[in-house]
């Protein structure tokens, strides 16, 4: 009786070891979950880009480079090859902004004063574009890797 139990226990512990084996090896772990990729990541503000593309570009200066500048930008942003997040006006959370909102809005420009953080940074509506009730936005971040992606040294 004892041979019967080892000839029908090693073959049924050896496919057990397998099957756990196999189990291990396909199931996803923790440790192999891709991180978010750097690009999914805020971590520059729009008023940097504007520095970034003209240098020295303050408010009240250089009032004709800021619409090119922000045209250049608005560009990126609507067709999507340039992710913007902000906080809307009434909610103190960074929200990820869709870029369809891009083709209808223009920068306010009030990011390049002092009090950037607490300004609206986007809601006057394009030429043209008559979209009452789009969300105001302030507090616009990008990712910077994307932006220097996009406009490595010299931009304009």
């Amino acid at each position: 009786m004892t041979i019967h139990w080892i000839a029908w226990g090693i073959p049924a512990a050896f496919a057990a070891l397998c099957i756990a084996l196999l189990l291990r090896r396909t199931a996803p772990t923790r440790a192999a979950a891709a991180p978010p990729p750097a690009q999914d990541v805020p971590d520059w503000t729009v008023r940097e880009l504007f520095s970034h593309l003209a240098s020295g570009l303050q408010y009240r200066r250089s009032d004709n480079a800021r619409p090119a500048i922000g045209q250049k930008i608005l560009e990126q942003l609507s067709g999507g090859r340039l992710k913007a997040w902000g906080r809307m006006i009434g909610n103190p959370n960074l929200v990820a902004i869709d870029p369809e909102y891009w083709r209808h809005v223009d920068f306010t420009y009030l990011f390049m004063g002092d009090e950037d953080a607490s300004q609206v940074w986007s809601r006057k509506p394009r030429e043209g574009h008559r979209h009452k009730g789009l969300p105001q936005y302030r507090d616009l971040q990008i990712n910077k890797a994307q932006a220097l992606g996009i406009w490595p040294l010299h931009p304009l």
